[in-house]
């Protein structure tokens, strides 16, 4: 998938938050992405919890369980 971070995106960044902070961010961005990926590969069970959360907050927007029953 490619990057969408350009030079304007990175000036904006830089506004707010020093370098290793940006990094932070995007470490954080980053893992988060790769378990999203493992996770839908996988198939992995949805704990109650975040089943529950995502009923309440994306249900409207087309959100299902799928695969991850």
């Amino acid at each position: 998938m490619p990057n969408a971070v350009d030079a304007g995106l990175q000036a904006r960044l830089r506004e707010h938050w020093d370098d290793g902070e940006i990094v932070e961010i995007l470490g954080v961005i980053a893992l988060f992405g790769y378990l999203n990926r493992w996770n839908d590969s996988m198939a992995t069970t949805l704990e109650e919890g975040a089943e529950e959360s995502g009923r309440q907050w994306l249900a409207h927007e087309g959100w299902t369980r799928g695969k991850h029953v």
